[in-house]
């Protein structure tokens, strides 16, 4: 029965990596080959019937082994065990901007109004000012915040504007009497849009139909009753990430994304890793797309941020043909200029990355700082000019054998060293109780850190 058991586990395990974590490396065997990691799945095996993108959160758990192990454990897989964020198949979300006017197809306008209803105001200082403590934009305040993915928008995707608007503003008031005062929402998860845009196609993500334009703005209305709690709204993007073979056929190529992958010379700006197409960031016209539309969203909507979160590289940087030092060098490109882009549009607003927060074994700078993310953290925090915060997810206990919640947050503590760089803690509340969060929560704020984020809303 055990044997049944564990297989059945290690099966779900390969399924899901392929399905939620775009590279699956050679080396997977380091999963059955670690009681740690079987355990925790034989615990989560009555888990079985979630959808992929929860129990794949469950599994973030394989990172537990993963850093304890020094033979046999490549670090691609150890990266890949430990992200948790948005894993779902990156197909399950795409679409076509079917009504869309005048639609970008270099991705190279950055005065573009976004085809927004109402827009927002570009000259806002974004603040969130209320006596609810939500001015992130000034950086004075405790970060008490939650992510708001795409699967909580999917839920109700394809409302009505009344219903949208009314679940919207339940959200955002639950926000307020847990006493946030930031929310970052899930705005382009794979190459596409919750709100009308030039340079992405439609997201099913809210209109529940690839290619399918909604008749009101859901950003707009996420943001003006965020702002009515008086919580600021950071824009949540996943850069590099696109969409499989059978939805990105049905983006239009007077997007860039479409036109690119139309194209006979695809290859120059996309690859393809299990089935998922991710930009490559080697390429500039790519890297002024995913600019250009950080701009979009601070000239149209009255946001405090744009966040980006784990999400890299996809397999090893010669996958893209690039070596590791020019897979390090492009994402600090793209990094520096998302950065100097918000600036450039509201000098107020903040930009920030949310990298997976584990160290190797016996190693101070993060692991995705050496494996196949391809990352600078040691950079962009130890310098100006790079990220105003950066929010890696530490999603451990105490007792945890190999990354123990305080360990690995006085690691971090000691890694930032810019003044310039504020320290806030990802929490995994989809994953540990009230007893455990608040006392996280607590640690968070008490020298160690200025704040923390609750992963996700629906766990909240």
């Amino acid at each position: 029965m055990k044997k049944r058991v564990l297989l059945t586990a290690v099966l779900a395990v390969t399924v899901l990596f392929g399905a939620c974590k775009p590279y699956v490396p050679n080396e997977l065997s380091w999963l059955t080959e670690s009681e740690e990691i079987m355990e925790s799945l034989e615990e989560q095996s009555e888990e079985s019937q979630m959808p992929m993108d929860e129990l794949m959160d469950q599994i973030e758990s394989a990172n537990d082994a993963a850093s304890n192990q020094e033979n046999g454990t490549s670090e691609d897989a150890q990266s890949g065990a430990e992200s948790s964020k948005n894993g779902s198949t990156a197909g399950s979300s795409s679409s076509q901007n079917s009504s869309s006017s005048g639609s970008s197809s270099t991705g190279g306008s950055s005065s573009s109004s976004g085809g927004s209803s109402s827009g927002g105001n570009s000259s806002s200082s974004g603040g969130g000012s209320s006596s609810t403590g939500g001015g992130s934009s000034s950086q004075t305040a405790t970060m008490r915040g939650v992510w708001i993915s795409y699967l909580e928008l999917a839920e109700f995707a394809g409302s009505s504007q009344s219903a949208f608007t009314t679940k919207i503003a339940s959200m955002m008031k639950k926000c307020k009497q847990e006493q946030l005062n930031t929310v970052f929402v899930q705005v382009r998860p794979f190459g596409d849009a919750i709100y009308p845009s030039k340079l992405f196609p439609w997201s099913r993500t809210v209109s529940g139909q690839t290619g399918k334009a909604l008749s009101y703005d859901p950003l707009q209305i996420i943001v003006t009753q965020a702002k009515a709690q008086g919580l600021s709204v950071h824009a949540w993007i996943n850069p590099y990430r696109l969409m499989d073979d059978t939805n990105m056929k049905k983006v239009d190529d007077s997007y860039a994304i479409g036109k690119w992958y139309q194209s006979s010379n695809r290859s120059n700006y996309m690859v393809n890793v299990n089935g998922t197409w991710w930009l490559k960031p080697g390429n500039t016209e790519a890297r002024n797309l995913i600019v250009n539309g950080a701009k979009e969203l601070l000239s149209n909507y009255a946001i405090d941020g744009i966040h980006i979160d784990d999400y890299f590289y996809a397999a090893s940087p010669s996958v893209y043909g690039d070596t590791t030092s020019q897979a390090k060098s492009y994402n600090t490109a793209l990094v520096k200029a998302l950065y100097q882009a918000v600036k450039s549009v509201r000098s107020s607003a903040q930009f920030g990355v949310s990298p997976a927060g584990g160290f190797l074994k016996n190693n101070s700078v993060p692991s995705s700082d050496i494996n196949y993310l391809s990352t600078d953290l040691a950079l962009w925090c130890r310098s100006s000019g790079y990220i105003d915060y950066v929010m890696p997810q530490i999603y451990w206990d105490y007792s945890h054998a190999t990354q123990p919640f305080t360990m690995t947050i006085e690691k971090w503590k000691a890694f930032v060293t810019s003044s310039s760089v504020k320290l806030y803690i990802g929490l995994a509340s989809y994953k540990y109780g009230d007893d455990i969060i608040d006392r996280q929560k607590a640690d968070s704020v008490s020298g160690k850190a200025s704040g923390w984020c609750l992963y996700r809303y629906a766990y909240m």
